[in-house]
C-alpha cells in the first residue's frame, strides 16, 4: 500500500458509519482525485433488514451484536442475535441493506440434539461462540506477567477482531515495565506478548530506558486531545472513525502521540507533538 502525505491532498471526503468499539490514501495534485464512496446505512437500518428477513420482532431477540466489517468485496454489517430457540447470523451490505448471507441455527441445550439448519442452504454443527470474560483475560495476562493486580497502573482492555479471530487487547504498567497482551477471546490463549522498560523519574534526572514510553508527563496534552486534533485535521467526525489507536512514543528526543484510525475506505496516521499539539506528520492511505 503506497502512502501519500496529507499535505498533497487536493480533495477528499470522509465517509463511513462507525461502529464501536469498538468500536479505518489519497492522490496527489498530478493525478486525478478519487471520489469518496457514498455513506453507509445506519446500524438501525441494517438491524431492521436482518429482522425483517428473519421475520422476528425486536422485542423477541436477545444477545444482539452488530459490527461494521470491511472485506475485499465491500463493507458489511455482521449481525448476530437469538430468538425463539434459534441463533441468527446475518451479513448485510452496508450500502444498500441487501442480505448477503443468512444463517439460522438451533441453539443446543441438554434436551436438544437436533441437527442445525441454515437459511443459506448450508449445514453446520457449530454451536454458538462463548467468549471468556474480560476479568478472565486480565487474570491470564497478569499470571503470565507474574504481576499482582494491585501493582498495576494504566490498565486498559479492549475487545477486537482481526481475520475472524476475536481477542482482548490488554495493556498495563507494573514495576517499571509496560506490558501489551493479545489474549484469544474464545480459548484464552496468549496470541501476542510485549514487555518494554519505561522511563523512571527521580528527583534530579530523567533516565530513558527504552521507547516507546507509556509514562504520562504532567504537561502533555493527553491522548483525548491528540485524537481530537487528528480528527479535526482529517475532517472526520468522531462517530465516523473506528479502529482508533493512540500511544505516547519518543522520536529523536521528542515525545509524540502516534494516532491511527480508519474512516470509510481510508486509513489515517498522525504524529502529534505531545507538548504543543502540533502535527508533525500525517498520512492518509486509500485501502
Amino acid at each position: 500500500m503506497k502512502k501519500t502525505n496529507l499535505k498533497k491532498i487536493t480533495t477528499f471526503a470522509a465517509t463511513a458509519a462507525g461502529a464501536a468499539i469498538i468500536a479505518a490514501g489519497s492522490l496527489g495534485a498530478a493525478a486525478p482525485v478519487m471520489a469518496a464512496p457514498t455513506a453507509y446505512i445506519s446500524q438501525t437500518a441494517a438491524k431492521t433488514a436482518a429482522l425483517n428477513h428473519a421475520k422476528v420482532t425486536a422485542s423477541k431477540i436477545s444477545n444482539f451484536e452488530i459490527e461494521l466489517d470491511k472485506e475485499r468485496t465491500g463493507v458489511y454489517y455482521e449481525i448476530e442475535f437469538d430468538a425463539n430457540g434459534y441463533e441468527y447470523d446475518y451479513k448485510i451490505n452496508a450500502k444498500n441493506a441487501t442480505v448477503v448471507k443468512s444463517e439460522k441455527k438451533v441453539i443446543r441445550t441438554k434436551n436438544n440434539s437436533k441437527n442445525i439448519t441454515t437459511t443459506a442452504a448450508k449445514e453446520t454443527t457449530q454451536t454458538k461462540v462463548n467468549y471468556i470474560s474480560k476479568d478472565k483475560a486480565k487474570t491470564i495476562a497478569l499470571a503470565h506477567a507474574k504481576v499482582a493486580s494491585n501493582n498495576i497502573t494504566g490498565y486498559k482492555i479492549e475487545f477486537d477482531k482481526e481475520r475472524n479471530v476475536s481477542y482482548y487487547d490488554i495493556e498495563f504498567t507494573a514495576n517499571g515495565y509496560k506490558y501489551d497482551y493479545d489474549v484469544n477471546a474464545v480459548t484464552g490463549k496468549i496470541i501476542k506478548f510485549e514487555k518494554k522498560a519505561v522511563r523512571r523519574v527521580n528527583q534530579s534526572k530523567t533516565v530513558t530506558k527504552t521507547t516507546p514510553v507509556s509514562a504520562v508527563k504532567t504537561n502533555y496534552i493527553g491522548e483525548a486531545k491528540a485524537k481530537a486534533i487528528a480528527l479535526a485535521h482529517a475532517k472526520v467526525a468522531a462517530n465516523r472513525a473506528y479502529s482508533m489507536k493512540c500511544k505516547l512514543d519518543r522520536e529523536k528526543g521528542v515525545y509524540v502521540y502516534e494516532v491511527e484510525f480508519k474512516s470509510g475506505r481510508y486509513e489515517y496516521e498522525y504524529d502529534i507533538n505531545a507538548t504543543t499539539g502540533k502535527i508533525i506528520k500525517c498520512d492518509k492511505d486509500f485501502d
